[in-house]
């Protein structure tokens, strides 16, 4: 019964994916782009649970904590675009005390990631077996592993 319901998981992500890759568009990037990204957090989700087989149990007390450090994630990563276009400025141009601004605000960044990863580290702790818990982060780099080959692909693809 527990391989059976791996299998549909593994197929449900496969599916999954493909649905994604075909719907994926260069030429309209905002068009459908929260349905998109909607998508590919379900392929996260259904990647995770296949990689972490939770019990009914764990899942039920997992996936609130992972959803909420997910959002909280997110969240500090817009606020840091949100202060500095770094992408749009001539490093060239900028004064040094400009620079070191722009500098420390990326380690300051960083290390709030940090702090949230190391304190939603020791929720997960409270909820799962340590070994699921690296099985988790191993899924989360390999996640997105998959989704930059794929998304190489469809580039790839696009220009010939």
């Amino acid at each position: 019964m527990k391989n059976k319901m791996i299998r549909i998981l593994k197929i449900f992500l496969v599916i999954a994916m493909y649905v994604v890759s075909q719907n994926y568009s260069y030429s309209q990037p905002d068009r459908n782009f929260q349905k998109k990204k909607e998508q590919i957090k379900a392929q996260k989700i259904a990647f995770i649970t296949s990689q972490l087989n939770l019990t009914p149990q764990e899942a039920e007390k997992f996936w609130p904590v992972y959803n909420e450090y997910e959002v909280k994630k997110e969240e500090t990563k817009k606020e840091f675009m949100k202060s500095d276009e770094i992408q749009d400025i001539d490093i060239e141009k900028l004064t040094d005390e400009e620079a070191t601004r722009i500098a420390d605000d990326q380690i300051i960044m960083a290390q709030r990631l940090l702090d949230l990863q190391k304190e939603y580290h020791i929720k997960y702790k409270s909820i799962l077996p340590i070994k699921k818990i690296v099985k988790l982060y191993q899924a989360e780099k390999e996640f997105r592993h998959v989704l930059l080959q794929r998304i190489r692909e469809q580039d790839r693809d696009r220009r010939f």
